[in-house]
């Protein structure tokens, strides 16, 4: 299917679809951004290399995002995409991920940021899982209003990068205020509600716009890769 723009689905449109494809159950928000990697590749290389990967590694469909860093400890692979600016609301960003790497201490971090620039401020939503520092971490966090990195209250998570399981993220985060704040935070079996935890925002004039970018990190002199599929960002959630 590839990525579609501003489809304006909601719950009342369901008895009219006559097949349901995945992104139907990442509703009731109206989704402004799919991508199941079909198609050609619209996201931009920034750092390492970044393919689309077709094999038992895909979630959705027959595609998915591939990042991989080089074998130098503290290297990076990044892909970003640029997308137009939608009126300040509540905004859920949702995605299957995972690592694969020959062993658990590889993969320093894989990171999700999302930039939503309302022509005023560059409002930040970032996110990571921190699985090595040298030593184990295997927990998540936010950039701060500093922009430095706090855990995520209750969010340690103890996940598998040498196994093919996909894992489900899924934020929602308030963009009618500044700084943002997030609201939820759910990470597989990992379901935290009720949040109000102030993110990041710092001056930026200009054309409004939303930069999406998706990162991974090694921690040793190994390449890390991970993988990326059924990625959502939808507005108007409840």
């Amino acid at each position: 299917m590839g990525r579609q723009y501003s489809l304006g689905v909601g719950p009342q449109a369901l008895p009219a679809v006559k097949s349901y494809p995945w992104w139907l159950r990442y509703l009731p928000g109206r989704i402004q951004f799919l991508d199941d990697f079909e198609g050609v590749l619209k996201w931009e290389l920034v750092a390492g290399v970044v393919t689309k990967y077709s094999g038992i590694e895909v979630f959705e469909g027959t595609n998915a995002l591939s990042l991989v860093t080089g074998a130098v400890a503290g290297n990076v692979a990044q892909a970003q995409v640029y997308l137009g600016y939608f009126p300040k609301c509540r905004a859920a960003f949702q995605m299957r991920w995972h690592a694969l790497n020959a062993a658990d201490t590889t993969m320093r971090k894989m990171q999700v940021r999302l930039e939503f620039r309302d022509g005023v401020n560059n409002n930040q939503v970032y996110i990571q899982y921190l699985k090595n520092l040298t030593t184990p971490q295997n927990k998540w966090q936010l950039q701060n209003p500093a922009g430095t990195w706090d855990d995520i209250p209750g969010a340690a998570q103890n996940i598998d990068t040498t196994k093919s399981i996909h894992h489900f993220l899924r934020l929602v985060a308030d963009l009618t205020v500044s700084p943002p704040l997030l609201l939820s935070f759910e990470s597989d079996n990992l379901l935290i509600e009720n949040l109000a935890i102030a993110l990041r925002s710092v001056a930026a004039p200009g054309v409004p716009y939303i930069n999406m970018a998706l990162e991974t990190e090694t921690d040793v002199a190994l390449a890390s890769t991970a993988y990326f599929d059924a990625l959502c960002l939808s507005d108007r959630e409840p």
